[in-house]
């Protein structure tokens, strides 16, 4: 019997050392590990048989997070194209540049009239269109009541309110024209011709002594020798 068993224990020590044995061992060994590490659910990303929702994933902490669930259509993600789409636009249109390059020792202002540059300084008719010349515009011409009394009292507003306008009959006397070349008064014409809007002052004008150039004074115009220095206005 004794021999038995040593042969027996002989056959299980040359068993432990043969590789083939080593190998089922191992084999043994990993198939109890995998067996552990399979899931005792089935993965979130099957559906069940019942066509339910599948089931919640567990995190490491133990806690339940809820599977993601598909993107609502109709919500915007920020940075997307639809969200960009949708964003109200904006008008980024720039404001319109001034047409006058208003001078320091004047006044200038835009509104529903148009744009004016008010000049209390004395000068010339001729220095008065240079002037405005090189400001971008021209000696302001009036075509109605509105306008020329809100020039003038802006005017009184610079104890100014004598100051030249564009209008003159040196290329035809008696045909008064602004600086377009608009005619808008013609001592020629019938007296009851209706003619634009010119507020001449009573016996005006007379051309006086070659009296060319017009002037605004408290709102009435009269002729005057395009020689002498008053203020002027501008217009862009």
């Amino acid at each position: 019997m004794s021999g038995c068993s040593s042969s027996r224990r002989a056959a299980r020590s040359a068993r432990r050392t043969h590789p083939f044995f080593q190998a089922g061992l191992i084999a043994g060994a990993c198939g109890a590990l995998w067996a552990a590490c399979l899931p005792e659910h089935a993965l979130s990303s099957y559906h069940s048989e019942q066509g339910g929702a599948p089931p919640a994933i567990t995190s490491s902490s133990g806690g339940v997070r809820p599977e993601p669930g598909p993107v609502d259509a109709g919500v915007l993600v920020e940075g997307s194209a639809s969200a960009i789409d949708a964003a109200p636009s904006v008008d980024t249109a720039p404001e319109p540049l001034p047409i006058l390059d208003c001078r320091e020792e004047c006044a200038c202002e835009r509104g529903a009239l148009g744009e004016f540059m008010f000049c209390p300084n004395a000068v010339s008719h001729e220095e008065a269109v240079a002037r405005c010349s090189l400001a971008g515009g021209s000696l302001a011409s009036v075509d109605d009541a509105t306008q020329n009394a809100w020039l003038s009292a802006r005017m009184a507003e610079l104890e100014a309110d004598d100051f030249w306008l564009s209008g003159t009959d040196a290329e035809d006397e008696g045909v008064w024209r602004w600086s377009d070349g608009r005619v808008f008064f013609d001592t020629r014409a019938d007296a009851g011709t209706r003619e634009p809007f010119a507020p001449w002052d009573e016996g005006q004008p007379n051309d006086l002594n070659g009296e060319d150039c017009m002037r605004s004074t408290g709102g009435v115009w009269r002729d005057l020798d395009c020689s002498d220095e008053i203020a002027f206005v501008c217009q862009g």
